[in-house]
């Protein structure tokens, strides 16, 4: 049996209120060097990170059939294995 991939689904960034240290582009970057095919943030307080997020996300993957769709189907979602 294969053991289950880890998904970081509690992790704050530097739009998060008091508590944030990590910069979207640095983390999308090396979330994808360590191959994790999914992120989530959690900042507090505000959703300001939500846009870069995903703008991050896009810009790294390499699957136009990924890229190019109207929803948010990017690291977010899976779109890691596509990833470089």
């Amino acid at each position: 049996m294969s053991q289950p991939e880890f998904v970081h689904l509690h992790l704050h960034t530097e739009y998060s209120l008091l508590d944030g240290a990590c910069h979207i582009d640095e983390l999308v970057d090396q979330a994808a060097a360590m191959g994790m095919k999914s992120l989530a943030i959690t900042d507090h307080g505000n959703m300001f990170g939500a846009v870069a997020f995903h703008d991050a996300c896009r810009e790294r993957c390499e699957d136009e059939s990924v890229r190019d769709h109207d929803h948010s189907h990017s690291m977010v979602d899976g779109g890691f294995d596509e990833m470089s």
